[in-house]
């Protein structure tokens, strides 16, 4: 059962001006969540490409761990804290997401982690990205790509529409000279083929650090 499964909580949002200036405030909320929640651990970061970009993620046992502060006075209040906290609360983004690999430390905890959200363009292309995934993650592996430490990819539980994906590297700049080798044709294809059937699709480097 979906409640019993493992999971992480992925919160993305766009920080506003008073975020950006005052960072002691996001770590707040975070101090707020480990306070007054369950949650094992969390880990936080920004995008290197745009920084007014934010990723939390919150380590649950289960779905149902993470479900039951809901409604609570609490968590209504951490949500408002943090919603004062971002450009436009409409538009960021909370799920809750099983990857088979529980948890993905090795991507979490990597030097880079490249984060990718993306959204299907249509409910019919979820069971050819699926097997899609499993080619891609199966190729991409048996290039060895120098400096490449670990991928893993999974929908939330919420949107069968939605794909995430962490893929851990030592460096940016070594993800960056990925494919630009002949052996690693094959895997570019697949990845040219996954984007015909996005609507939006969203990449960013991220240096998680894990909240303390």
């Amino acid at each position: 059962m979906e409640s019993t499964l493992p999971v992480i909580e992925v919160v993305t949002f766009r920080a506003n001006a008073k975020c950006l200036g005052d960072p002691g405030l996001f770590k707040e909320v975070r101090d707020m969540a480990a306070a007054t929640t369950t949650v094992n651990t969390m880990y936080w970061g920004r995008s290197v490409e745009v920084p007014s970009v934010f990723f939390w993620l919150l380590l649950w046992d289960s779905l149902a761990q993470s479900k039951m502060r809901e409604g609570t006075a609490s968590h209504a209040e951490l949500v408002s804290r943090l919603d004062a906290l971002v450009d436009d609360p409409s538009r960021k983004r909370v799920y809750h997401i099983h990857f088979p690999e529980h948890p993905p430390l090795s991507c979490i905890e990597a030097p880079v982690t490249m984060f990718i959200l993306a959204d299907l363009r249509d409910i019919q292309y979820v069971d050819m990205w699926n097997r899609l995934a499993g080619s891609l993650v199966s190729n991409f592996n048996a290039v060895s790509a120098k400096g490449h430490l670990d991928g893993v990819c999974a929908n939330p539980l919420e949107d069968a529409q939605v794909v995430v994906i962490l893929s851990a590297w030592e460096s940016i700049e070594l993800h960056l000279k990925f494919g630009t080798e002949e052996c690693h044709q094959k895997v570019i294809q697949e990845i040219e083929e996954f984007i015909t059937y996005l609507k939006d699709l969203h990449m960013h480097h991220v240096h998680f650090e894990q909240h303390a």
